[in-house]
């Protein structure tokens, strides 16, 4: 399997396809072709899972909304995914029940809801329920009561730790031959006459520059996509539309998830998640720059005045941080839009062949989310395997191999034997099984040499020392933020991995010789991260 950082592989491999872009849709292809047998590698300019993912509501699902917008077809495709997406990784992916409250001002009767929740059991999705006021006080007691006449429930899924997905299906890639490389972006397509043939690529490690071969390029790169487009000598009709979405993460307002029909007609989803609720987001276009997104204060007052609106005591002094992410959505207007139109643009997805604009060998993906990764990615590697005269059949709907049964009768059990023998809570036990699924004993087998590895990494959250050591041996971490976002939740927490930055990059740092200033240098960048999120 690929170690860390070997660029030699890069330089000597015709690849069959190369993929552009670590979120759900390129480590998805890349999982998809590795499996069939293709010589595959991927590139992200940033860290695996660290942009669109991870600034998501976290929610697997959504179908009840694409139902209100009359999209039958993504409907059907979010169910049945979500489905998949449950069974490939179960410790990941886990059940969550969502309310919506209905109001007196809600633009939709109970009437209307009952028959939307008959509708989206028929189309496949589980079957909720309509509940009375008293019901809904019992199921949620902290829902503000005044003008609520009930409420919808549903039975949907929770994804907490989506950068832990790619990790996880980038592994089973890897496994099969595949090679991942992140903090590398692509600064040029190799084309020779009108076939794309690879791609130029900088590593922002190292600052070498390499030029790979691949017979197929995908262009996955999400809301970046328009970037890499401009580097084709031709015009295209492919493009993205940016829809920036932003969340806030506040005190903890519910139990349950909740979505609250905003006056626009919007769902604003509420997630207790990261010891708050995960509230948002917005849907507005955005013409930012995609590396320095970050919320506005128009974004914060929307949310809040929203939830205001309904009765929750939500105001400034409740949020810990703000997030802002850009979706990459097809678009169908000419000329900017206003914010009611961007949210009305499809979330469906669509594979470009751009042998429509007379180039060969490049695939383009626009539009998609997190819940259907896995039949877009299935969908792109079929359109694949075509032009490489290949046939071979999809088989990610197996389970990833990190997978975990975290529902069995014999999973408890196995947390408080694993718990004893390691020394740890069963709390820090159930933790590592959420995060690593079925490698957890890897990380537990590197804390039991070293009594010092089983000290937590802060006094803010459950991760243990020795995650450190594994991240950096088996999981590509390359950076400070690699390893506090995106392979632990830390720097998700309210205290949002301050107190423990400069002790991680030196542990991170010891084996790889890291001097002083690149420690300082890396504490100093996740800083920069951290600060973005308060600039509302």
């Amino acid at each position: 399997m690929q170690s860390s950082r070997d660029l030699e592989d890069l330089t000597n491999t015709d690849f069959d396809v190369a993929v552009i872009g670590g979120g759900c849709t390129g480590v998805g292809v890349l999982r998809d072709a590795a499996l069939r047998g293709l010589k595959a590698v991927l590139f992200e300019k940033h860290d695996f899972g660290s942009e669109t993912s991870a600034k998501s509501t976290r929610f697997v699902g959504g179908a009840i909304r694409y139902l209100q917008m009359l999209d039958i077809r993504l409907v059907l495709s979010t169910l049945r995914e979500s489905k998949n997406i449950r069974k490939i990784a179960p410790h990941l992916v886990l059940p969550k029940d969502i309310i919506i409250p209905v109001y007196k001002d809600t633009p939709y009767s109970p009437f209307e809801f009952k028959l939307a929740i008959f509708a989206y059991w028929l189309l496949g999705g589980e079957k909720g329920a309509y509940l009375s006021l008293s019901q809904v006080k019992e199921k949620e007691p902290t829902l503000p009561s005044d003008g609520l006449r009930g409420a919808v429930l549903l039975h949907e899924a929770e994804i907490v730790f989506s950068e832990r997905l790619h990790i996880d299906t980038i592994q089973s890639a890897r496994e099969h031959g595949a090679l991942a490389y992140n903090h590398m972006t692509v600064i040029g397509l190799l084309i020779n006459d009108k076939q794309v043939c690879g791609l130029r690529v900088k590593d922002e490690i190292s600052d070498r520059v390499l030029d790979v071969k691949a017979r197929v390029v995908v262009n996955g790169s999400g809301p970046w996509l328009n970037e890499i487009l401009q580097m084709l000598p031709v015009k295209t009709r492919a493009a993205v539309c940016g829809g920036k979405g932003v969340h806030l993460l506040t005190e903890r307002i519910a139990q349950n998830g909740l979505v609250v029909i905003a006056s626009d007609k919007r769902y604003l989803y509420s997630h207790p998640i990261f010891g708050g609720s995960l509230v948002g987001s917005t849907d507005t276009e955005t013409r930012e720059p995609l590396d320095s997104v970050h919320a506005t204060a128009d974004d914060k007052d929307y949310l809040l005045k929203q939830y205001r609106a309904k009765g929750f005591a939500l105001d400034e002094s409740r949020i810990f941080y703000a997030i802002a992410g850009v979706r990459p959505l097809q678009p169908d207007l000419s000329k900017g839009a206003s914010t009611s139109e961007i949210s009305q643009l499809k979330r469906s997805w669509k594979v470009y062949d751009h042998k429509e604009d007379g180039i060969s060998g490049l695939i383009s993906v626009i539009g998609g989310n997190i819940g259907t990764y896995r039949g877009r990615a299935e969908e792109v590697t079929d359109l694949v395997c075509k032009k490489l005269g290949r046939s071979v059949p999809c088989s990610t709907k197996n389970p990833l191999p990190s997978a975990l049964d975290i529902s069995s009768e014999d999973f408890e059990k196995r947390v408080a034997h694993e718990s004893e023998k390691a020394g740890l809570s069963p709390e820090q036990v159930r933790h590592l099984c959420y995060l690593y699924g079925s490698n957890y004993p890897l990380v537990l087998e590197l804390a039991s040499h070293d009594p010092g590895l089983k000290e937590r990494i802060c006094v803010h959250n459950l991760d243990i020392r020795a995650q450190i050591q594994y991240a950096a041996k088996n999981e590509l971490v390359e950076t400070l933020s690699d390893f506090l976002l995106d392979r632990t939740a830390i720097g998700w927490a309210r205290c949002e991995g301050l107190d423990c930055a400069t002790s991680v990059a030196e542990t991170l740092g010891a084996p790889r010789g890291w001097s002083a200033q690149r420690i300082e240098s890396e504490v100093s960048k996740y800083r920069s991260i951290i600060e973005l999120r308060h600039k509302f």
